[in-house]
C-alpha cells in the first residue's frame, strides 16, 4: 500500500512540475491541474503495467524506446477524460549554450506529447531515485 501511495504522489509531483514547465501542456486552473494530475497517477498506476506487457514483442525489438509510447497514451488518455486539460503544439524557437546549439523546429501534438511524456518518466524516476 505504501508503495502504490508513494508512486501516486511521485507521478502526480512529477505531472505537475512538467505542466507547469513545458509549453506543450495547457490548463484552465489550478484545480483542473490537479485533477488532471490524480487522474494521471491512477492511469499510471493501473493502465501503463498493462501496456507495458501487450507492448512487449514492440519494446524487445526496439529495445524499449517504445516503452515511451505507453506513457504518451497515458497523456493522452487524460487528455481525453479531463475537460480543461490540453495537450498542444508548439513552436521551438531553439537555443544554445557553448558550443552546442539546438535548432528551431515546430512540435506536433504527437512530438508534444512524447516530450511530456519524457520528462514525466525522467522526472518520476529521478523521485524514485532520491526519496527511496
Amino acid at each position: 500500500m505504501r508503495k502504490k501511495l508513494r508512486t501516486i504522489l511521485f507521478s502526480a509531483g512529477a505531472f505537475v512540475i512538467v505542466c507547469s514547465f513545458y509549453p506543450g501542456f495547457s490548463f484552465n486552473n489550478v484545480n483542473t491541474l490537479l485533477l488532471a494530475a490524480l487522474f494521471f497517477s491512477i492511469f499510471y498506476l493501473v493502465v501503463r503495467p498493462i501496456l507495458k506487457i501487450l507492448s512487449l514483442p514492440l519494446n524487445l525489438i526496439t529495445f524499449g524506446i517504445f516503452g515511451l509510447l505507453a506513457n504518451a497514451i497515458i497523456f493522452y488518455l487524460v487528455d481525453t477524460f479531463i475537460p480543461g486539460f490540453e495537450i498542444r503544439s508548439f513552436y521551438y524557437e531553439g537555443g544554445g549554450l557553448l558550443s552546442l546549439s539546438l535548432p528551431s523546429l515546430y512540435l506536433n501534438m504527437f512530438f508534444s506529447t512524447v516530450i511530456g511524456s519524457l520528462l514525466t518518466s525522467l522526472l518520476t524516476s529521478i523521485f524514485f531515485w532520491i526519496f527511496i
